[in-house]
């Protein structure tokens, strides 16, 4: 599992799944961003085959957003885990 932040550029995002392997990712992007999250989405999904989950966050006190979104992506993929860790 990834997690990335999505501007306006994607190349960060590309790199870093060329980089390390990835069956999961979330897109962390602003609400200004969301045809360029949903672009990349569709992309990764029909190319790689890569599951691609995406989180909205409000163009204003964007750290506490994005630092909120992280923490609820890893409690989600914590009670989903299989194994009970």
């Amino acid at each position: 599992m990834q997690i990335a932040t999505l501007g306006p550029d994607t190349d960060s995002v590309l790199v870093g799944i060329r980089t390390l392997p990835v069956h999961k990712l979330y897109l962390i992007h602003l609400e200004s961003d969301k045809q360029i999250a949903q672009k990349l989405t569709a992309d990764l999904s029909s190319v790689l085959k890569v599951e691609v989950e995406t989180h909205a966050v409000p163009n204003n006190d964007v750290l506490t957003h994005v630092l909120e979104g992280v923490a609820g992506i890893l409690r989600k993929e914590k009670e989903s885990c299989c194994c009970r860790c």
